[in-house]
């Protein structure tokens, strides 16, 4: 019985004496039999791809053509700015020759979307296109896209033009062609090595998007996105993501709701009445829009722009035709148009009305309208109509136009008209100044006019004019 109790007394105070152990072991920093070794680990660096568009100049050297309007050679030459080029039966016209350049660290392949090398208009029935690719020394094709273009190297140079049939008869005169454009598209391809093998992007497609899944793919893209369309949009379609979009063809509205659009060789008719093709929202502030079809037929009552630009900020509208049967584009009325708006090498076709309209400026804007080509019905179109509802200080540069006055409205170029109503304040036309500058015009050409609602054509409040 006593050993029982020693033994019990003594297991106790080994309990506690473990207890009390644990109890300081969990208030103890653990400093003993530890060890940490580390060591840092190397930048992490998305590689980068980019590619650039370039073609070569009158002296032998490549330029970025990105963006641009490609010149036709006029005797291998690139002809000076505004030169006038007229087709004819049997003539051939080239453009420069291009090439891409891999200007990332990435190697690429790459693609020249040739659909964009088509034409519309009446003047495209008769024009075929006619291609110059290199050969080497055997006189065999060289491929102008190869299967890797590596960081820094450029692809062969190649060109393309047009040939206007000889069978082409009278009823092609004055007749014209847009919406020739090329578009590369590129992506990563199996060169570079991770620590597996070189196959890792093996299956990197292009960035095209077909048409009928462009409105949901618009909400995954992520900003910055350049992609090409494939197929035709017959629904209205939103475009609410900064991204570029080569080749939208649609037969339905499209809206422009976020800054940072690019839209290029898109081809969008859609003709009811009072109802824009195009709209970009007046809380946008910067849009480009360039070698575009544009096709509307708005009629004179409601929303009666084939373009609607309320854009409170810089325009870049290049290298469109617009046809409508009223206006053609216009701006916002109650937004001023942005310093550095550019609107050039665009054909207006058929223009019952104004085929531009700025009701307003922000101070001290200059806006530039050149190489541009005016028609529309006779007697009743204008090329340009300027307001000035803001009162604001505004310099207009028209340079390099071919404008049909001796049919437009007065044989005028561009008329500055007071909208406003009766009692409302008159606006301030002297603010404006008007550089005309090598402009191909009619022979009565008036190249101002200024008219007031009430009191129809005025000699009062004029603008500063420069010829």
């Amino acid at each position: 019985m006593t050993n029982s109790k020693s033994t019990k007394r003594a297991l106790l105070t080994s309990a506690l004496a473990l207890l009390m152990c644990v109890t300081m072991l969990v208030g103890a920093t653990f400093a003993w039999f530890t060890d940490t070794a580390s060591t840092g680990v190397n930048k992490i660096q998305a590689g980068n791809l980019n590619i650039e568009l370039q073609m070569k100049d009158n002296n032998g050297n490549w330029v970025n053509a990105e963006g641009k309007t490609l010149p036709f050679l006029v005797n291998g030459k690139i002809p000076a700015e505004g030169t006038q080029i007229l087709w004819e039966p049997g003539c051939t016209y080239y453009v420069p020759e291009v090439r891409v350049v891999n200007k990332g660290n990435l190697a690429v392949k790459f693609e020249y979307v040739n659909e964009l090398l088509g034409v519309t208009g009446k003047l495209a029935e008769v024009l075929e296109p006619v291609f110059k690719t290199p050969v080497d020394t055997n006189g065999e094709d060289i491929n102008i896209e190869p299967e890797v273009l590596k960081p820094g190297e450029a692809s062969p140079a190649w060109s393309f033009g047009y040939h206007m049939l000889e069978t082409a008869g009278n009823e092609y005169q004055n007749a014209t062609a847009t919406g020739m454009c090329l578009t590369v598209v590129a992506t990563q391809v199996p060169y570079e090595k991770d620590s597996i093998s070189d196959q890792y992007d093996k299956d990197a497609t292009y960035p095209v998007v077909k048409a009928a899944d462009l409105a949901e793919k618009l909400n995954e893209l992520a900003d910055g996105s350049v992609i090409t369309v494939e197929g035709t949009v017959n629904t209205a379609l939103t475009i609410s993501k900064p991204v570029t979009i080569n080749n939208l063809t649609a037969t339905a509205p499209v809206t422009i709701a976020s800054n940072g659009v690019t839209l290029n060789a898109a081809n969008i008719e859609y003709k009811a009445p009072k109802t824009p093709a195009l709209v970009v929202n007046s809380d946008v502030t910067d849009v480009t829009i360039t070698n575009s079809a544009i096709t509307a037929a708005t009629g004179r009552t409601g929303s009666h722009t084939a373009v609607s630009l309320p854009v409170s900020g810089k325009v870049v509208f290049t290298g469109n035709t617009v046809t409508n049967d009223y206006n053609g584009i216009e701006f916002g009325l109650n937004v001023p148009t942005g310093d550095g708006t550019l609107i050039a090498n665009n054909n207006f076709t058929n223009i019952g009305n104004n085929a531009i309209s700025i009701y307003q400026v922000e101070d001290g804007a200059t806006v530039t309208v050149k190489n541009n080509t005016f028609t529309g019905k006779v007697g009743s179109f204008i090329p340009v109509r300027l307001s000035n509802s803001n009162n604001m200080s505004g310099k207009f540069v028209f340079a390099n136009n071919t404008v049909d006055t001796d049919n437009s409205w007065e044989n005028c170029f561009v008329m500055l008209e007071d909208y406003s109503r009766e009692g409302a304040e008159i606006q301030d036309f002297t603010k404006y100044t008007l550089v005309f500058k090598d402009n191909k015009v009619g022979a009565n050409c008036t190249y101002t006019v200024v008219f007031d609602d009430q009191d129809g054509i005025i000699t009062t409040n004029q603008p500063i004019v420069q010829k």
